[in-house]
């Protein structure tokens, strides 16, 4: 497999982008990045995503990895301000439409702003 960087564009087709798998920590995140660094593999991050961290590295066949951990909970979609909105942003996505469909409150962490801090 050609070796392309996790999320940048290419005209060569792939069968997916990048491979990305949860932690449950940020000890977790940094546990993996020490080993990989201590084995010569290349790490880029961690990457603060504002929602989340992730730290990329590629397996020995060039299949792009990302190991990511969620510092923040998005329980709810957070209050548009605006004083002329785009007609999207009263929609409901698809996910939470089935979420709501499933009898899942929404707002289940209870919190005002929708998000539930790590």
């Amino acid at each position: 497999m050609t070796k392309k960087s996790h999320g940048s564009p290419s005209t060569t087709p792939l069968g997916f982008d990048h491979l990305s798998i949860s932690v449950a920590s940020k000890e977790d995140l940094f546990a993996p990045k020490d080993t990989l660094e201590a084995a010569s593999i290349e790490v880029s991050g961690a990457v603060n995503h504002g929602f989340v961290w992730s730290i990329y590295f590629f397996d020995n066949n060039n299949i792009p990895l990302e190991a990511s951990w969620d510092c923040i909970d998005i329980v709810k979609a957070p209050t548009i301000i605006e004083d002329d909105p785009l007609a999207v942003a009263s929609r409901r996505c698809p996910a939470a439409t089935r979420y709501l469909a499933r009898g899942h409150r929404s707002d289940p962490g209870g919190t005002d702003d929708g998000v539930r801090r790590q």
